[in-house]
């Protein structure tokens, strides 16, 4: 028996720079393909996002955001057909879509969403749309 074990740990020590890199390639495409196939899907709890940074650069008291009747009436005036509360967000989420509230919200999803959104790409957009104009 001690034999066999000799042959896997010489062929461990030998093969076992080669099996890392195996394994190692074979996550690195789970994540590529991971990545790929969420970045066209839309990912819950971004209308109540987009809402509450709204709501918030109106100047809305944030304490209203958790009445979730209140809150949902607000989501339905931004994204129609969407019903979402904001009882299990902090406070702080509303500064993760406060960059892109003041557009429209097809336009900050597009940003968001989708994986799109890079600081340089927002940047570039806002000035070729000043720039157009």
């Amino acid at each position: 028996m001690s034999s066999f074990k000799d042959r896997i740990v010489k062929s461990i020590s030998k093969y076992g720079n080669h099996i890392l890199w195996v394994i190692t390639s074979l996550l690195f495409f789970l994540l590529i393909y991971h990545i790929l196939s969420s970045s066209t899907k839309s990912t819950h709890g971004f209308a109540a996002y987009y809402t509450a940074s709204r709501l918030f650069l109106g100047g809305e008291n944030i304490s209203n955001f958790y009445n979730d009747d209140w809150f949902s009436s607000k989501v339905a005036e931004y994204v129609p057909g969407v019903y979402e509360i904001y009882l299990v967000n902090l406070p702080t989420t509303v500064f993760i879509t406060l960059p892109v509230s003041i557009f429209e919200y097809n336009i900050a999803r597009n940003y968001l969403d989708h994986n799109k959104f890079s600081a340089a790409d927002f940047y570039c957009s806002i000035n070729s749309k000043e720039i157009k104009t």
